[in-house]
């Protein structure tokens, strides 16, 4: 089971990023072997601003998140208090910002490997998690 951060998911979207092969290997991986997949609800803003950043196309961004949320092997799980408190934790150890220690604190309280491409999140949270960058081959 995996925490995905926004980033790997961005990546296998936009085709001219550098590791978006990689990224998309590794969800079509995901997908083929339904390993479920967690990610705290606000990675859907989080994917929905970086693509219309990108496409200015308010159809595809929603297209592209009514998909997502439609993988059968893919949970959203809302940010209530509890996590919110447990992210306040992870700042203090791993000085992450907001929204980076929200995905390492649903790593650590579901017991996950977060899969990320944000380097200072991956540098940060080996603090108190397992985390790597996308790949088939673990």
């Amino acid at each position: 089971m995996y925490c995905l951060d926004a980033s790997v998911i961005l990546s296998a979207a936009h085709g001219s990023e550098k590791y978006s092969l990689q990224s998309q290997d590794f969800l079509n991986f995901i997908k083929d072997q339904r390993i479920k997949v967690f990610m705290p609800e606000i990675s859907i803003a989080e994917i929905a601003s970086g693509l219309f950043r990108v496409t200015k196309n308010s159809g595809f961004v929603n297209e592209f998140i009514d998909s997502l949320r439609a993988i059968p092997n893919f949970s959203f799980v809302p940010i209530d208090s509890r996590m919110s408190s447990l992210a306040v934790e992870v700042i203090t150890k791993t000085n992450l910002k907001g929204a980076d220690s929200l995905y390492v604190s649903l790593a650590l309280d579901y017991h996950l490997t977060l899969i990320t491409l944000d380097k200072e999140q991956l540098v940060k949270s080996q603090k108190i998690i397992s985390v790597r960058e996308p790949g088939i081959e673990s």
